[in-house]
C-alpha cells in the first residue's frame, strides 16, 4: 500500500510503503448437518433446533472400541483405534496465505474451562494422515492423533501448513447435557502475536471452575484508579476497580471467584466492587474512565461543574468523591446514560484521548457530541481524537478501550513501603 502526503498546494511532501500480509483462516464444522464440512458457513457460530436449524452436532463417545479391558472410549487417555474417529465430529482448519506466518505470529486453538470439561479435541498428526481415508489406516497411535484441547489444556498452538491447506481435527463429546450443562460448546481459533512471551513482560493466569466464566471476567471490567486517599488511608498505587452483580441478587453475572480472590489478596490496591451487571456487556469501562487533571482542585471543580451542567444536579446531589455521583431523579438518570453514547470507553495516552466516534447529529457541519466532549476535555488541557470503530468493535459490543492496551510507566512508590 502506497501512502502519499500532500501539502496545501497539492505538492507531494513524502511517500511511505506499507506491506500487508493477507491470511485467510477458517475453522469449519458441519453447520448445516448434511455430512459435509463446508467452508466458512455463516451459521457455524450458533445453534438452532428444528429441520431448518443449524449448528454442528456432537455425540458423546460413550461406547468402547476395545474387545477386552473395556471402558468408555471417552475415558481413554488416547485414541487407541482409528475407528474411534467415527464417533467424533470432524472439524477442519482451512488456511490460505504465505508459505510461513510473519515472524512472531502463531495459530492458537482455545476453549473455556467450562466447555473443556465436556469435550476433547484431537488433531490428525500429519498431512499424509489427513489425505488418507479411514479404510486405508489400520492402526494409529497417539503421535498420529495428538491431543490438542482438554480440561487440562485450554489452549495450544496448531501448525500452519502454508499456501492453501486443510487440517482435520476430531472433536469428542465427553458428557451429556445436564442440570449444570446445556450441551453447547464453543471452540475458537486465533492468529496471535504473543507479546507476553517477550523479555520483561510477565503475566499471571487463574483457571475458573466449570461455568463460572462470564463477560465480567474480561479486562474491560478491570481498572485501576489513580492514587487516592479514602477516609484518611492512602493508596499511593491506586485501587483496583471491578464490576460485579448487585450484592443481594440471587442470580446475575460476577467476575469469577478465583480472579476476585486473587485481586483481593494483593492488599496494596484494595479492590472496590461496583455494580455493573445491569449493563448488557457488564463492564465498568462502559460508564467510567479516568483522565488527568492539572491538580486536585481543578479535578473537583470540573466534576462538579459537569454534573451540574450536564445532568441538572444540585450541590446536595453530588457526593464528596470527585469521581462518583448519585442520581435521584429519572430524568437525570436518562440523560446520564444517553448523552455520551459509548464515548466513555476511551483510551488515554498522556494528554491525548482516543475516543469512539459517536456519529451524532451535526450542527454547522460538526457533530454536536464531539463538540461537547471537546469542550469538556479541553478545559482540562486534553486533546481529543475521535476514532471510527463502528465496524471493528461497536457492532461487536465493544469500543476503543476494548481493542487497545497501553504500556504504563511504573510508580516511583515502592509497594512494600505501604502501611497496611
Amino acid at each position: 500500500l502506497s501512502v502519499c502526503y500532500y501539502g496545501n498546494n497539492k505538492e507531494v511532501l513524502g511517500r511511505a510503503i506499507l506491506y500487508l500480509t493477507a491470511i485467510e483462516i477458517s475453522l469449519d464444522v458441519d453447520a448445516d448437518r448434511d455430512g459435509i464440512v463446508e467452508k466458512n458457513n455463516p451459521d457455524k457460530e450458533s445453534w438452532k433446533w428444528g429441520p431448518n436449524g443449524h449448528g454442528a452436532i456432537l455425540l458423546v463417545n460413550c461406547d468402547s472400541e476395545k474387545s477386552y479391558n473395556k471402558k468408555p472410549d471417552s475415558e481413554e487417555v488416547r485414541i487407541s483405534k482409528v475407528t474411534d474417529l467415527k464417533d467424533m465430529s470432524l472439524m477442519v482448519l482451512r488456511t490460505r496465505g504465505p508459505a510461513q506466518l510473519p515472524k512472531g505470529y502463531k495459530l492458537t486453538m482455545h476453549i473455556s474451562q467450562g466447555d473443556a470439561e465436556g469435550v476433547r479435541v484431537f488433531r490428525a498428526g500429519s498431512p499424509d494422515v489427513v489425505k488418507n481415508s479411514l479404510q486405508k489406516i489400520f492402526s494409529a497411535f497417539v503421535k498420529d492423533f495428538p491431543l490438542v484441547l482438554s480440561s487440562e489444556v485450554l489452549s495450544q498452538e496448531v501448525p500452519y501448513l502454508g499456501g492453501s491447506a486443510e487440517m482435520n481435527f476430531y472433536v469428542e463429546g465427553l458428557r451429556f447435557p445436564d442440570k449444570d450443562f446445556d450441551g453447547l460448546i464453543t471452540i475458537s481459533l486465533s492468529l496471535l502475536e504473543p507479546i507476553c512471551e517477550g523479555p520483561d513482560f510477565g503475566y499471571v493466569t487463574r483457571v475458573a471452575h466449570r461455568k463460572d466464566v462470564s463477560s465480567l471476567d474480561s479486562f474491560g471490567n478491570l481498572e485501576v484508579s489513580p492514587p487516592v486517599t479514602v477516609n484518611g488511608k492512602k493508596y499511593p498505587l491506586g485501587r483496583i476497580l471491578i464490576g460485579v452483580a448487585f450484592p443481594t441478587a440471587t442470580k446475575g453475572r460476577n467476575m469469577t471467584k478465583v480472579v476476585q480472590d486473587f485481586l483481593w489478596a494483593q492488599k496494596v490496591q484494595e479492590p472496590v466492587a461496583l455494580f455493573s451487571d445491569w449493563l448488557f456487556v457488564g463492564h465498568i469501562d462502559e460508564f467510567m474512565s479516568f483522565v488527568p487533571a492539572p491538580d486536585r482542585k481543578s479535578c473537583i471543580d470540573w466534576n462538579r461543574d459537569v454534573l451540574k451542567r450536564e445532568l441538572g444536579l444540585d450541590d446536595d446531589d453530588i457526593i464528596d468523591l470527585p469521581i462518583l455521583f448519585k442520581l435521584e431523579n429519572k430524568d437525570a438518570e436518562y440523560r446520564a446514560v444517553a448523552y455520551y453514547p459509548d464515548m466513555v470507553n476511551m483510551i488515554v495516552l498522556g494528554k491525548n484521548l482516543g475516543i469512539p466516534k459517536p456519529f451524532g447529529p451535526k450542527v454547522n457541519g460538526r457533530c454536536v457530541l464531539e463538540a461537547e466532549m471537546c469542550s469538556l476535555m479541553e478545559a482540562l488541557g486534553l486533546n481529543c481524537t475521535f476514532i471510527d470503530d463502528f465496524a471493528t468493535y461497536h457492532k461487536l459490543l465493544g469500543e476503543v478501550h476494548c481493542g487497545s492496551n497501553v504500556r504504563r510507566k511504573p510508580f516511583d512508590f515502592k509497594w512494600w513501603n505501604l502501611e497496611l
